[in-house]
């Protein structure tokens, strides 16, 4: 768990990760070894132990990468976020879906999402099939729906095969309970950004955001607010 790999972490080793985080894109050697203020030696053995705990990774001369850019940029600016993962509920009477109304609802708080990944059911599909181009879908039996365990693992899936490249967020709001208690059980276990809509007020909640978060993988040899 990443709470477990941050335990190791020093002072100056969780001061590069969070670099990396703010910068979340490769970072270079040489601008480590200026935020650090170490010599070659102690900048190259500290990337080492974060490459050996897996937490960062070594793409070519001099340039390295975070291994988790979920929850990891997300800690350092929420607006790196660029992947969003919901579900679809029945249409019933509704005119727009629920995952439209939190991106809309995302991008007015300044985060703008290019992916968006969402679990439904075959009904469901058909009943919003005008309006559900733009998303990539995912089809759920009704076994896996009933099952906090399937649903959990479906979620796990796709979370974790996309979470060393994206900056993923969860929403837990639509479909059935056992859905939402899959999305909150993930979103505990890795440590990943969640929301909830209030869809007749089109009020965004944060079960899970980037203060929280932040705090639960501090080392424990920093400060806890």
């Amino acid at each position: 768990m990443l709470s477990e790999l941050f335990s190791k972490l020093d002072k100056v080793e969780y001061q590069i990760l969070m670099y990396a985080a703010k910068e979340c894109s490769p970072i270079r050697f040489s601008d480590i070894q200026y935020l650090v203020e170490l010599d070659s030696s102690g900048v190259t053995y500290k990337l080492k132990k974060l490459e050996r705990l897996g937490l960062m990774k070594k793409l070519g001369k001099g340039s390295y990468v975070l291994r988790y850019k979920t929850p990891l940029c997300f800690i350092a600016n929420e607006k790196h976020a660029n992947m969003y993962i919901g579900m679809l509920g029945l249409r019933n009477e509704r005119d727009v879906p629920e995952p439209e109304i939190a991106l809309e609802l995302l991008r007015e708080q300044g985060i703008n999402i290019d992916e968006a990944h969402i679990f439904a059911t075959e009904k469901t599909v058909e009943e919003w099939k005008e309006k559900l181009g733009k998303y990539a879908l995912y089809i759920l039996s009704i076994e896996e729906l009933k099952r906090i365990e399937k649903m959990e693992k479906k979620l796990e899936d796709l979370y974790t095969r996309y979470m060393h490249e994206k900056v993923i967020i969860l929403d837990c709001t639509s479909l059935t309970k056992t859905a939402t208690i899959a999305f909150y059980k993930i979103a505990t276990k890795h440590y990943a950004p969640l929301i909830y809509i209030y869809e007749h007020t089109k009020e965004l909640i944060w079960l899970q955001n980037r203060k929280i978060i932040k705090e639960k993988l501090k080392p424990k040899s920093l400060p806890h607010s």
